[in-house]
C-alpha cells in the first residue's frame, strides 16, 4: 500500500474515535489549605506600656501554593495529553482544563482535603465574676457540673474556639481607653514645648489558643488576659517649670498642663492544659491587694465530635488513596516564657520595666519533624512492590499518596507514632500568696505532666513615675516620666510526673505587693510634677518540690513566718 492510501486510511480510521469533552474550571484551594500561624507572641508585663506595639493576631501563612502542588503531582498523568491544562492564576486558584470524569475526581480529593485540614476540636470557653472568700472550685467537673458552675457565676461571658493544627486563635473582647499620657518635651536654645502623647489601653479579655485533639481528650497550649479598671481615670495637673533667659533675665513659663493615669486588676496566665473527654477544666484567679481586688474562673470544655487524626479517600476507581495523618495528635503544645535575666534579681521592678524590659512568652503547637521522619520510615515500609507513593508534609500534617493496581492496607492507629500516645496525666495545683491569713493572691490550675505555665496576677497602675531636668543655653524645663508599677505576683513554673505518681513542680516567682497607697510629691523646686513614690513587700523564689509522693505531703509553703508566704497545693 503507498503512503497516500495509508494515510487516507489512518483518516478515515480516526473519525470514528470520540472525540474527548474538555471543560475548564476555576478552583478556589483557599477552602482546603490551612491557615498556618506557626507560634504565637504575647506580652505577660508590663501590660499597660506606651513603648509596645499593639497586639495583633498572629501572622498566618496561606498552603495554597502547596495544595496546588499536591493536587498537580496527583493528577499529572492526566495532563500530558493534548489540550489538558493546569494553572497558576494567582489568589489561591488554579484554573484546570480536564474531561469531566477528572473534573469529579479533582472536585472529591479537594471536599477530602477541606474536610480534613480544617479544625479537629472545638472548644467553649466561660468566663465568669465569682465571690470574694468563696472556696475554690475544683480542677476537673463532669459537663453537667459545668453548667451549674457557670449557671451561678456573675457576669458569665461565652466564646467558642475551633481549634486547627499549626494554628494560633486569638479571641479579643476589650475596650480601649485614648488618654493623654505624657508629653515629649523638647527643647532648643531659647525655646522649649512639650508635645502630648496619646495612647490608648485595651481594657478587658485578650485569648491566644493553640491545640488539637490527642487520645482522651484535647491537649492546649493557651494564653489569657484579663483586665479591669480599677476605680475612675485620674487626671492630674502639672506645671513643667519651663525658664527662660532673655536681655531681661530670666522668666518663669506658664506651662500648665494635665496628665491622665489609670489602674487596673490584670490576671495574665499562659499555662498547658489537657481536657479530658467527658469533663471541663476550671481555672481561678483572683486577688485582694491594695491596688486591685477581682476573682474570675474561666471554665473550659471540648464541644461537638472530636475527629481522629488519620483520614482516607480512595479514587481512581480504586486503583489511587489519599491519607492525611494529623502530627499533633502526639506531639504536646509549647508554653515558652522569655523572662529578662534580670525579673529575679533585687533590682527595682518598676525601675526593670521603665528601662523598656519585658516578660513575654511564646506559644506554639509543637515541633512534629521527628514525627514526621518516624512516619515515613514506618509508610515506606507498608507499601506493595510495585505501586507508586508520595510522601509529603503540609504544616503538622503528614499526606502519603499511593497509586497501584492493589493498594497497600490503609495506615491506622496502630502508626507507632499514634499507637504511643497515651492519655496526658493531670491533676489540680493551687497557689496562694499571703501575709499573715489573708490571701493577697490566688491561682487555681490543672496541670499536665510535662507542662509549663506563666502567671501575673494582681494589679498594674500606670501614672508619672520620675522626672528629669533639660537644660539648653537659654531655657531650661522639667519633663516628666511615666510607666508602670506591678503590684501582685509574676512567675512560671514546669510540672513533671514521676514513677511514684508524685508531682514535681520547678517554680520561680517574684512577690512584689504595695503596703499602702502610693504617696504623691511634687518634684523640682519650680515645676509641679506630682511624682507617685510607694513601699512594696518583696518575696523571691526558684524552688523545686515535689507534691504527692507515697506518704508525703500534698501542701508545702514557701516564705518566713509573718512575711509574705507562698503556698503550693495539690489538689
Amino acid at each position: 500500500m503507498n503512503s497516500p492510501l495509508l494515510a487516507l486510511a489512518i483518516t478515515l480510521a480516526s473519525l470514528g474515535d470520540p472525540v474527548p469533552e474538555l471543560v475548564t474550571k476555576t478552583y478556589d484551594l483557599s477552602a482546603a489549605a490551612p491557615k498556618l500561624t506557626g507560634h504565637a507572641a504575647e506580652r505577660v508585663v508590663p501590660r499597660l506600656d506606651i513603648n509596645r506595639d499593639h497586639e495583633g493576631p498572629p501572622e498566618q501563612f496561606s498552603a495554597t501554593d502547596e495544595i496546588a502542588d499536591w493536587l498537580f503531582g496527583t493528577f499529572e498523568a492526566e495532563f500530558e495529553y493534548e489540550g489538558r491544562a493546569f494553572e497558576i492564576v494567582g489568589g489561591g486558584r488554579v484554573r484546570i482544563t480536564a474531561t469531566p470524569a477528572v473534573h469529579k475526581e479533582i472536585a472529591g480529593v479537594l471536599g477530602f482535603l477541606e474536610q480534613s485540614l480544617q479544625h479537629t476540636a472545638v472548644l467553649r470557653v466561660d468566663w465568669i465574676e465569682r465571690p470574694d472568700g468563696a472556696p475554690l472550685l475544683p480542677s476537673f467537673v463532669p459537663l453537667a457540673e459545668a453548667d451549674q458552675i457557670v449557671a451561678a457565676g456573675q457576669k458569665p461571658r461565652t466564646a467558642q474556639v475551633q481549634l486547627a493544627p499549626g494554628c494560633a486563635h486569638t479571641l479579643v473582647a476589650a475596650r480601649e481607653l485614648e488618654l493623654l499620657v505624657d508629653y515629649n518635651v523638647e527643647i532648643a536654645q531659647a525655646a522649649t514645648i512639650a508635645d502630648p502623647i496619646i495612647h490608648s489601653f485595651e481594657i478587658g479579655r485578650r485569648s491566644v489558643w493553640v491545640g488539637s485533639s490527642t487520645r482522651g481528650g484535647v491537649q492546649l497550649a493557651a494564653f489569657v488576659s484579663d483586665s479591669e479598671l480599677q476605680g475612675a481615670v485620674q487626671e492630674t495637673t502639672i506645671a513643667l517649670g519651663g525658664v527662660l533667659t532673655t536681655e531681661r533675665g530670666a522668666q518663669q513659663l506658664d506651662d500648665r498642663a494635665s496628665v491622665q493615669s489609670l489602674a487596673v486588676a490584670q490576671h495574665v496566665l499562659a499555662f498547658n492544659l489537657f481536657v479530658p473527654e467527658g469533663q471541663a477544666a476550671v481555672i481561678e484567679v483572683g486577688s485582694d491587694l491594695e491596688s486591685a481586688r477581682s476573682r474570675r474562673a474561666l471554665v473550659i470544655r471540648p464541644s461537638g465530635t472530636r475527629k481522629d487524626p488519620i483520614a482516607s479517600h480512595t479514587f481512581n476507581g480504586g486503583k489511587s488513596r489519599l491519607q492525611i495523618v494529623d502530627g499533633t495528635f502526639c506531639v504536646t503544645p509549647e508554653v515558652r516564657s522569655e523572662w529578662d535575666p534580670n525579673w529575679l534579681s533585687p533590682r527595682s521592678l518598676r525601675d526593670l520595666f521603665n528601662d523598656g524590659h519585658s516578660q513575654s512568652v511564646e506559644l506554639s503547637s509543637g515541633d512534629t519533624s521527628l514525627f514526621e521522619s518516624s512516619f515515613e520510615a514506618f509508610a515506606n515500609r507498608l507499601n506493595k512492590e510495585g505501586n507508586q507513593r508520595n510522601l509529603r508534609s503540609i504544616g503538622p500534617w503528614a499526606l502519603v499518596r499511593d497509586v497501584g493496581e492493589s493498594l497497600s492496607e490503609p495506615l491506622s492507629m496502630s502508626f507507632p507514632s499514634l499507637a504511643a500516645v497515651e492519655t496526658p496525666s493531670s491533676a489540680g495545683l493551687s497557689l496562694t500568696l499571703r501575709r499573715g491569713p489573708r490571701a493577697l493572691a490566688v491561682w487555681s490550675t490543672p496541670i499536665v505532666a510535662g507542662g509549663s505555665a506563666v502567671f501575673s496576677i494582681g494589679g498594674e497602675q500606670f501614672a508619672v513615675r520620675d522626672a528629669d531636668v533639660e537644660v539648653a543655653q537659654m531655657a531650661a524645663t522639667m519633663d516628666p516620666h511615666v510607666g508602670s508599677r506591678i503590684d501582685g505576683i509574676l512567675g512560671d513554673l514546669h510540672c513533671s510526673r514521676a514513677q511514684d505518681g508524685s508531682w514535681s513542680i520547678a517554680i520561680r516567682t517574684r512577690a512584689h505587693v504595695l503596703t499602702g497607697a502610693a504617696q504623691s510629691i511634687d518634684a523640682g523646686s519650680v515645676a509641679k510634677i506630682p511624682v507617685e513614690l510607694a513601699t512594696a513587700e518583696e518575696l523571691t523564689l526558684s524552688e523545686r518540690v515535689v507534691l504527692g509522693a507515697p506518704g508525703g505531703a500534698r501542701k508545702i509553703v514557701l516564705g518566713s513566718g509573718g512575711e509574705l508566704q507562698l503556698e503550693l497545693e495539690l489538689r
